[in-house]
């Protein structure tokens, strides 16, 4: 049975606020924190913001549409973000200027393979491949939009969804190896590799698939409503996943529920691990919710709009995270 919200009023749990930033627009992009705790967020105001972890405003650069993908923190140091200018926006370490590249417009977040090959999937049904320093290198085509992020295995195996309900296994060269088909969209779900290789995400027909890495079905769990977040593995093992049904699942390896928790609103935001046993994701009641892996709340925060975007967490225990109000939160648990 799930635990239930028990503060109806959603008033502030063992947490506080560090600083709140209002953009111009509303975010659905995720936040990224980089190596030196610079942490990188995109808005419907067409900006790309970049933060100190005391959640002061270090820069921000404009482009030419709204931003509602997230940062990608690649592999020099670099954070890659699109637009829906239809660019591609890379920002090197020691450059101020960003390098563009015209790629059409895509809303996923980008993988990365380890020749630095950039792989993202496109509004227009293509899973695209591209190096910094050329032009499009590859393309893929889908019948289906692809929002969503690639995961990138150890031998190179590129794994990414699609509207078209098909999560696609690829060669790094852009060729199909294989795929697996659902009953509903995969949206925003980034496929994560468990410790025991298994592939894990949801689906819009409100599945939280396990496949083997050669893209066969080891199990599935049926959830009360649309999957469009990602999931996490927490140190414990635990699965941890939200669903339009209002709730957060927390499931055991091998696919069976461990424990859940309702929240008030459907729960678009994916969770982030917060420490070995707890996690923090957001949920359209307007609130950032703190919960361990037994499904027992630990903290709460209310946001003045609906929470889209998913949490990031700093060293020092800062979350940020954005809302439909144009907020960019700065949390912390504990008390001032």
């Amino acid at each position: 049975m799930a635990k239930k919200d028990s503060n109806p009023n959603k008033e502030n749990v063992n947490t506080f606020l560090v600083n709140v930033f209002k953009t111009k627009g509303k975010i659905f992009s995720s936040p990224a924190i980089t190596s030196n705790e610079t942490a990188i967020v995109g808005s419907h105001d067409k900006c790309v913001y970049f933060f100190g972890k005391d959640g002061i405003l270090k820069n921000r650069f404009q482009t030419g549409g709204w931003v509602h993908s997230s940062p990608k923190i690649l592999k020099d140091g670099s954070v890659a973000i699109s637009s829906y200018d239809k660019k591609l926006y890379i920002f090197k370490p020691t450059s101020k200027k960003p390098l563009e590249f015209k790629v059409g417009k895509i809303i996923s977040k980008i993988g990365e393979l380890d020749d630095s090959t950039l792989v993202f999937g496109s509004f227009f049904r293509k899973v695209c491949f591209i190096k910094s320093s050329e032009q499009k290198k590859a393309k893929f085509k889908t019948r289906g939009i692809n929002h969503a992020t690639p995961l990138i295995l150890s031998d190179s195996t590129i794994v990414i969804g699609s509207t078209d309900k098909n999560m696609y296994f690829f060669n790094r060269d852009g060729s199909l190896k294989k795929k697996f088909k659902t009953k509903g969209w995969i949206m925003h779900s980034e496929p994560i590799q468990l410790g025991d290789g298994s592939i894990v995400f949801g689906s819009y027909d409100g599945n939280v698939y396990f496949l083997n890495p050669d893209a066969t079905l080891k199990a599935k769990f049926q959830t009360g409503g649309k999957i469009h977040g990602t999931a996490v593995q927490l140190k414990d093992g635990t699965v941890v996943i939200g669903s339009f049904d209002h709730n957060v699942y927390f499931l055991n390896p091998d696919g069976t529920l461990k424990a859940k928790y309702q929240t008030g609103d459907r729960v678009v935001s994916s969770p982030a691990a917060y420490n070995e046993n707890t996690v923090v994701i957001g949920s359209y009641d307007k609130t950032l919710y703190f919960i361990k892996s037994d499904g027992t709340l630990n903290g709460l925060f209310k946001t003045k709009g609906k929470i889209f975007s998913s949490p990031a967490v700093f060293k020092n225990g800062s979350v940020i995270v954005g809302d439909n109000a144009k907020c960019v939160y700065f949390v912390k648990q504990g008390r001032l």
